[in-house]
């Protein structure tokens, strides 16, 4: 058997550590996956960015002077631009939502968080989803462990 690896880089034959061919993993080919430890001597690590997210300081709503606050500054943008009958329900929404935000920035503020990793979860992925993939991955299994 002859195991290839494709890489966008160029190795030297000191930096390969291993290849290995992984007959049980499921690539949905009938080729199997080939597995290459590489050596790097010179790669340095970066730390990547943290991303920051702006959000409303709504814990001060709690307050009362702070919510008394935002009503007179809620009134006082849609005051100045109001919502006519002329307005499509799109422009209408805007509006509605831009007074909303104003307001709420000029009361209470803002804060930079951290955006966190872990809200880039898989929606579709949902348990019927992983349980016909693990019986897919057990009959794959059963393929490759009985001869033909």
């Amino acid at each position: 058997m002859i195991n290839y690896s494709i890489t966008n880089r160029q190795f030297t034959p000191s930096e390969i550590i291993e290849v290995r061919t992984l007959n049980s993993a499921n690539i949905g080919s009938d080729h199997s996956l080939v597995l290459c430890k590489i050596r790097r001597k010179s790669l340095l690590k970066r730390k990547a960015e943290p991303i920051y997210s702006e959000k409303l300081n709504v814990e001060l709503l709690e307050d009362e002077s702070t919510r008394n606050l935002y009503k007179v500054r809620l009134k006082n943008n849609i005051n100045k631009t109001p919502i006519t009958e002329n307005n499509n329900p799109d422009e209408a929404w805007t509006k509605i939502k831009n007074n909303i935000l104003k307001a709420a920035k000029e009361a209470v503020g803002t804060r930079k968080v951290k955006k966190a990793l872990s809200n880039n979860k898989i929606f579709w992925y949902i348990d019927e989803v992983k349980k016909i993939t693990e019986r897919k991955n057990k009959a794959f299994l059963r393929y490759k462990t009985t001869k033909t």
